[in-house]
């Protein structure tokens, strides 16, 4: 088609020129080209890394007051099954603790388990620890789950807080200081903090223990 003769056919002047040409220079020779856009969902799918788990280590000294204790410990299993360990903590305080942030690790690490925030034990309250999955105690829930196994000797326990204060500690450098594995019996804490051996076999998971 020739390009002047389709200027002279437009009749009406006031309408905006519509030369191919003059597009093409303002669209393409003489343009600059903007940098592809970054595709947003290339980097909105990005997820951000968990941060890694700072282990405390075994050596800080312990608080002379702690809140939360180390309470009951099933070392030895159940009637059912000697894998079914748990773990109860207690909190001594008279207000609510969030447990956010704590660690319980065994003597080898064998067991690490780090608390989620929001892990809250209430005043005078139970936490309970079940080892694998939440059968280890029939018809009691379980607060959290725990992988890794105890040793029936030769094994300690130690239970730090967010700041990796050492708030309580069991060491068993030859044998538990108290629990039977024959009647499977747990290790209960008494009033003024000793392990003795619980009356009943089975212990006494969320409840207070039977020497207290």
């Amino acid at each position: 088609m020739d390009r002047n003769k389709t200027r002279v056919d437009t009749p009406n002047k006031d309408l905006p020129e519509t030369d191919s040409k003059s597009k093409k220079t303002k669209a393409g020779v003489g343009a600059v080209k903007k940098p592809a856009a970054t595709s947003r969902s290339s980097v909105s799918d990005k997820k951000p890394t968990a941060k890694p788990v700072a282990w405390c280590a075994d050596l800080n000294e312990k608080v002379r007051v702690p809140a939360v204790i180390i309470n009951e410990v099933a070392w030895m299993g159940t009637a059912k099954s000697h894998n079914d360990e748990w773990i109860e903590l207690k909190n001594l305080f008279h207000d609510p603790v969030d447990l956010g942030g704590w660690q319980l690790q065994n003597k080898n690490r064998g067991i690490k388990i780090s608390l989620k925030p929001g892990s809250v034990v209430p005043a005078g309250g139970f936490y309970l620890l079940e080892r694998t999955d939440d059968t280890s105690v029939p018809a009691v829930s379980a607060d959290a789950i725990y992988t890794g196994n105890l040793a029936n000797a030769n094994e300690a326990l130690y239970l730090f807080d967010a700041a990796c204060g050492l708030q309580d500690s069991i060491v068993a450098a030859l044998a538990w200081p108290a629990g039977d594995n024959a009647n499977k019996r747990t290790m209960e804490r008494t009033a003024d903090l000793l392990w003795r051996t619980s009356v009943s076999p089975g212990g006494t998971p969320k409840q207070e223990n039977s020497v207290y």
